[in-house]
């Protein structure tokens, strides 16, 4: 559970996304009462599951060919001007 909390909030801090329930506590809470559903959950935040299939044992989860893009930090656009 504390991997899955941990990587939970990271991707929430990473996108900006914003708790709904439980504020300050979401993020454990899945992570303790339904691992499973919290890995889906992250990995349908992080990747476009409808164009790649999803593989085992990558760095990303997806097939080595496909180029990742990294989110822009928080307050610029992907251009990379301040917003």
């Amino acid at each position: 559970p504390y991997l899955v909390w941990r990587t939970r909030r990271s991707i929430r801090g990473k996108y900006d996304i914003k708790e709904e329930r439980c504020h300050g506590q979401e993020d454990i809470m899945c992570a303790i009462c339904c691992m499973p559903c919290s890995i889906c959950h992250m990995g349908r935040h992080t990747a476009d599951y409808s164009t790649y299939s999803a593989k085992c044992c990558t760095e990303t989860g997806l097939p080595q060919n496909v180029q990742v893009r990294s989110m822009p930090p928080k307050g610029y656009s992907d251009a990379g001007h301040l917003v």
